[in-house]
């Protein structure tokens, strides 16, 4: 890539932007403000907008001056919030710039904008979102349980973990997943090849407020889909099936993109019930005698695997930039593909002849400053967000 153009670069993607007919010129002049650009989310969003059009102007508030955005070659400026008041900041930034585009991006992020929508909606156009009632239910995994089984859906046999006695829910040879009620990320979950087993160990999460919950383990693959969606109704979606992780409840470190028609219709029957807005990433799990797919939690947020839904024809900060103005999209969709880290992806192009565009080492290179920060000095911001 050295000596090219920073507009060249952005064409060797063009077929994978999600818009293949190129920039649409009825979006500029267009200023989008990421609030939360103390997240790595940033990182890729910012990428992903450029890659649809350079000529959009990507700019990022931050609190923590290790914010990942001040080093991102796709960021065009970034503002220093005040630590003791970001919201008052925000707001006073917003004011002075009046044709920003507001795009949340993590989940803390969106939540602080969300209980502000009221009042920054009269600043600057925003990107849809969800509301805080909606947010209060999906972070709360207990809640969207009940929230799932209450309206119908099929969901793995769960409980709160509020007594031992709960154990006795399931039966003896169950193997039984401890789960905390909120993150993301596959964090802090524990496996348990029985009831028996947990027993022993169950005091460690038997906590005043009840913070964990426990779930029958559904043997079989995980099925996740990523949406957009404006008033309930789906605009954008991919789904990937991961086929291998780097950490054994985290995301997907190699990922196949497919069509899935079970999967897209009941996300669709889930967020209309939801009435959702904005962009969602939702986990699901096939068993293993074909039954399902399960529903097994909704993260409001964008997602770590974000270039992998790029890659496969579907550019979701691009859309969901669409859907805040006057030209939405609908109806996109993913094509068959493969998204891998850099170390798996001999095996890839040996058996699939998957191109090197097609790995994280490819967009990390893109942005290589930003990307050394982050190895050497991250932040320690909540708005950073869940990976």
């Amino acid at each position: 890539m050295t000596g090219r153009s920073e507009r060249s670069e952005f064409d060797d993607l063009s077929a994978i932007s999600g818009f293949p007919g190129g920039p649409r010129k009825g979006l500029l002049p267009v200023r989008v403000l990421i609030p939360d650009g103390d997240s790595p989310f940033a990182l890729l969003v910012a990428q992903c907008i450029k890659r649809a059009d350079p000529r959009i102007r990507v700019e990022a508030a931050y609190v923590d001056r290790r914010a990942l955005s001040r080093f991102s070659r796709f960021v065009s400026h970034t503002y220093p919030l005040d630590p003791s008041a970001p919201g008052e900041s925000l707001t006073v930034l917003l004011s002075k710039n009046p044709d920003m585009v507001l795009m949340p991006v993590s989940g803390p992020g969106i939540a602080t904008v969300t209980l502000m929508a009221a009042h920054l909606g009269k600043l600057v156009r925003m990107v849809p979102f969800p509301t805080p009632d909606q947010l209060g239910c999906v972070n709360d995994k207990w809640k969207f349980h009940l929230a799932m089984q209450a309206a119908g859906f099929a969901v793995p046999d769960t409980v709160l973990l509020d007594s031992l006695a709960c154990l006795e829910h399931f039966g003896p040879e169950d193997a039984l997943l401890v789960k905390p009620r909120t993150g993301s990320g596959g964090k802090d979950i524990h496996m348990f090849g029985n009831a028996g087993e947990l027993r022993g160990k169950a005091g460690k999460y038997l906590l005043p407020g009840h913070p964990y919950m426990v779930q029958r383990f559904v043997e079989g693959h995980d099925i996740d889909c990523s949406v957009l969606c404006k008033d309930g109704q789906v605009l954008a979606c991919s789904v990937q099936r991961p086929l291998a992780t780097a950490a054994k409840f985290g995301p997907g470190s190699v990922l196949r993109f497919l069509r899935d028609e079970a999967v897209e219709q009941l996300v669709q029957r889930i967020m209309f019930e939801f009435r959702w807005n904005g962009i969602a990433h939702l986990d699901l799990r096939y068993a293993r005698d074909g039954d399902g797919p399960f529903v097994i939690e909704i993260n409001p947020r964008y997602w770590s695997t974000l270039m992998g839904s790029l890659v496969a024809g579907v550019n979701f900060p691009w859309a969901h930039l669409c859907s805040a103005m006057d030209d939405p999209v609908t109806r996109l969709t993913n094509y068959e593909s493969y998204y891998s880290g850099i170390r798996t992806w001999p095996s890839l192009y040996r058996k699939y002849r998957t191109p090197l565009s097609h790995t994280s080492l490819f967009f990390n290179f893109a942005d290589p400053v930003a990307k050394v920060m982050q190895r050497v000095r991250p932040s320690t911001s909540m708005a950073q967000g869940a990976a």
